[in-house]
């Protein structure tokens, strides 16, 4: 029989995957603040905007500023997020936009309904985004005017995120 081994093991230190991971996979889910509808809405209106924007696209997921250590919101709703890399590849950052409707920093600041839906049915227009343009993009006109017309309803963020794709070129 051996006698047993002693020493200290150290603590764990996430790599950026890991951080992404604790970030949110394992970081504690939080529930509606308020009963969820028997049933989606229906038909062109806020409040079946509020039920796409909140319930099912998660807009505030990406366009708001978040902590990659806990994955937290740290800056205010919808009001875009900057500092997203690539794992494994710093050279490709993207910054999430500011979608609310501040008439200087905000995308729906600068944006008709019609320019919304227009933008929606490009799909992806900008290489490099994260965005799921191609699922977006075959939204029914309808829900996508629901959508800019909640997104008009919240408060506007004054909020500058810089430009949407940066690529470092390694020289």
């Amino acid at each position: 029989m051996q006698p047993p081994v002693r020493h200290l093991i150290p603590p764990h230190h996430f790599n950026p995957l890991g951080k992404v991971v604790k970030a949110t996979a394992m970081a504690k889910p939080v529930g509606p603040s308020e009963t969820p509808p028997a049933r989606s809405p229906r038909g062109m209106s806020v409040e079946t905007g509020r039920y796409l924007v909140e319930s099912v696209a998660l807009c505030w997921s990406c366009h708001t500023q978040r902590s990659q250590m806990t994955g937290a919101m740290t800056g205010p709703r919808f009001g875009g997020a900057t500092g997203f890399t690539e794992v494994g590849d710093s050279s490709h950052s993207w910054s999430p936009p500011n979608i609310t409707s501040d008439p200087e920093t905000g995308r729906l600041g600068k944006m008709t309904e019609d320019q919304f839906v227009a933008r929606f049915r490009q799909g992806r227009i900008i290489p490099g985004s994260p965005m799921p343009w191609q699922a977006f993009s075959r939204i029914n006109e309808d829900d996508l005017r629901s959508i800019y017309r909640y997104l008009k309803s919240i408060p506007p963020v004054k909020r500058d995120n810089g430009p949407p794709v940066v690529d470092v070129k390694k020289g």
